[in-house]
């Protein structure tokens, strides 16, 4: 694509950073491998625990197909000091800095996996 979905995602985590927010949690489904490319190369994680069919709510007598809806969680302050990939700590509490991982990440995946064109 345009890289318009990895540049939203960036902004929302910029913007939860800035309010302080510990961690950020989304839905999607899995129907939709590219967002689900991209929060993974943001450093989402799958959180299983919250996963739910959006079937069951939409039609709670049943008779529809289940579309299962996937939860991913990034933690944005963990409460402790963590490794680079170059082996050098980083502090990651409260004040630490972890600008590194947004826009390098993205990258990076960016690198990984090229856009395709679609002609």
């Amino acid at each position: 694509g345009l890289g318009v979905g990895r540049l939203l995602l960036e902004a929302c985590l910029e913007r939860a950073q800035a309010a302080g927010a510990p961690v950020i949690c989304l839905h999607t489904a899995e129907f939709m491998p590219a967002a689900v490319a991209i929060y993974e190369a943001a450093g989402f994680r799958r959180d299983p625990v919250h996963d739910f069919d959006a079937a069951g709510h939409l039609a709670p007598d049943g008779g529809v197909r289940p579309v299962p809806i996937l939860a991913f969680r990034l933690d944005l302050v963990p409460h402790h000091t963590e490794r680079s990939e170059t082996g050098v700590a980083v502090d990651l509490r409260p004040g630490g800095r972890r600008r590194r991982s947004l826009r390098q990440r993205f990258v990076t995946a960016r690198d990984a996996h090229p856009a395709r064109s679609t002609r």
